[in-house]
């Protein structure tokens, strides 16, 4: 039983050592991590640095073997086994004298080590050429693969050393750090953004009010009698409008077809294809016509459909029905000046002034919409831009606590 307790006793020392809870800020848990990283830092640098001069040695002792290696001779019959290991001795002393001692840097280190693994990977001789050098160098390339072996060993060692946890979680915390500031400024240009929307939106909910508060105050039936004559006009209007756009719509392809086939720049065709009902208006003389009948003799040339062509014929026998509608559009348009005249002097200012609350009505309608929803795709993003902040500084402690091997809360403040 004393035994058990003791057992017991010693692995709640071990838990409660490694629970042991400090309760920081995001800033002091970053001083205390910059703190405790340059030591720990410094001392993996050391480490690794010391592993470096042992696989620069290794590779300098492995450059003397190739330097002696390259001086032995073979029989005259074995000339071509002597120039393999020639070869290789050459290829390989010259890429290990390319290899330099690092500066006391992680990232010289690591470039070092990715230089010395990469030369200790790939011999530069092929596995055929090997077998023949082993079997007349037997001793010295056993020698060299024992050394590659001891490098193997040390740059594996090495990297271990380069991806502590203390390495790894500077990066990662970098990285992270970046990220929380690009996000605070984000989310400190959406704050000032939403200062100024609510300040939009409580001036024009005022003017809003304003409008409103001039229309109950003023009748305009009288107006609308007007406005209800103009708008029958103006459907007239357009149905005369849209049989122009649907008859001379029905032979765009054919005068584009013939625009081209006659090699023609002519702005008033142009409009016409863009803009009938406008185009119709501009062609005083109806050059149209001619244009259209100049089209469908020559349709078998420009190699349109034969529909086409049979809408056009039948535009050209009823084309005096269009022209009326043309005339009578003018005709329309003319009254509608003459009622929107008549109703800009007959009727009362009081009334105008409701005309021109009306339309602001509306503008602010659309503002205070857009800024309603910008207010609120900007309220969400805030809201997602700081659950992000949370989340990274979660992610920072969590690293900070395993590379310290102590856990770290945050303040309810941070």
């Amino acid at each position: 039983m004393k035994l058990t307790n003791m057992l017991r006793n010693l692995f709640k020392t071990e838990e409660s050592r490694f629970q042991e809870e400090k309760i920081l800020s995001f800033e002091e848990a970053l001083l205390l991590f910059n703190s405790g990283c340059e030591s720990l830092s410094a001392e993996k640098l050391n480490q690794a640095l010391g592993l470096s001069e042992k696989i620069f040695s290794e590779f300098r002792i492995m450059e003397e073997t190739l330097s002696a290696l390259k001086l032995q001779k073979l029989d005259e019959k074995y000339r071509s086994s002597e120039a393999i290991k020639n070869q290789f001795c050459e290829k390989f002393i010259a890429r290990t004298q390319k290899l330099e001692m690092p500066e006391k840097d992680n990232h010289d280190i690591r470039s070092f080590a990715d230089s010395a693994g990469m030369l200790a990977a790939d011999t530069g001789i092929t596995p055929k050429q090997a077998m023949h050098l082993k079997f007349f160098f037997e001793s010295e390339m056993k020698g060299i693969s024992e050394k590659i072996r001891r490098i193997d060993a040390l740059l594996a060692e090495m990297k271990g050393v380069l991806n502590s946890e203390i390495f790894l979680a500077k990066e990662s915390i970098g990285r992270s750090l970046d990220k929380i500031m690009s996000s605070t400024q984000y989310a400190e240009i959406s704050r000032k953004k939403l200062k100024n929307l609510e300040s939009d939106i409580t001036g024009l909910e005022k003017l809003k009010m304003k409008n409103q508060e001039t229309l109950r105050r003023f009748d305009g039936s009288e107006l609308q009698l007007h406005l209800a004559n103009i708008n029958a006009l103006e459907e007239e209007k357009s149905r005369h409008q849209q049989r122009i756009i649907s008859e001379i719509g029905s032979v765009s392809r054919l005068l584009k077809k013939y625009m081209h086939q006659k090699n023609l720049q002519d702005k008033l065709l142009n409009t016409y294809i863009s803009d009938p009902a406008g185009a119709i208006h501009e062609d005083k003389h109806l050059q149209i016509k001619q244009h259209l009948s100049s089209a469908v003799q020559i349709a078998d040339e420009l190699g349109v459909e034969r529909r086409h062509v049979e809408r056009a014929q039948a535009l050209l026998k009823n084309f005096d029905s269009l022209a009326e509608s043309r005339d009578a559009i003018a005709s329309i348009g003319r009254q509608i000046a003459q009622k929107e005249d008549y109703i800009s002097k007959a009727v009362t200012p009081r009334i105008r002034q409701k005309e021109a609350a009306e339309d602001e009505l509306v503008a602010l309608g659309k503002k205070l919409e857009s800024a309603m929803a910008e207010k609120y795709d900007t309220e969400k993003q805030l809201v997602h831009t700081q659950s992000e902040v949370q989340k990274l500084q979660a992610y920072v402690i969590e690293r900070i606590s395993s590379a310290l091997s102590m856990k770290i809360k945050l303040t309810s403040e941070s």
